[in-house]
């Protein structure tokens, strides 16, 4: 390695904040921050925004995504729901 490179890092982290009528979510590369809302329990906007995020922020496509939020009133199906996202892409 040259001393201008540097190894990055090709991972997609997303965190949402969930309410009843919109989620929050802001994304990064470990670099930048993108910040975007979709209406809530709008799967394929949420798809949608993570394909855009990986886009806007130069990562690959089919770059890993880890997410967060608060659990809450959602329970856990979001994750089920991004988990079945992932397996189709495969």
């Amino acid at each position: 390695m040259t001393p201008n490179t540097t190894a990055r890092n090709e991972s997609l982290f997303m965190a949402m904040e969930l309410s009843n009528k919109n989620w929050k979510l802001a994304f990064s590369n470990g670099e930048k921050v993108r910040f975007i809302n979709v209406v809530a329990g709008d799967q394929n906007g949420l798809r949608l925004a993570i394909e855009r995020a990986k886009g806007k922020l130069g990562l690959a496509a089919d770059c890993p995504t880890y997410s967060c939020y608060e659990a809450g009133r959602d329970g856990f199906w979001i994750h089920r729901c991004l988990a079945g996202l992932e397996r189709v892409k495969k």
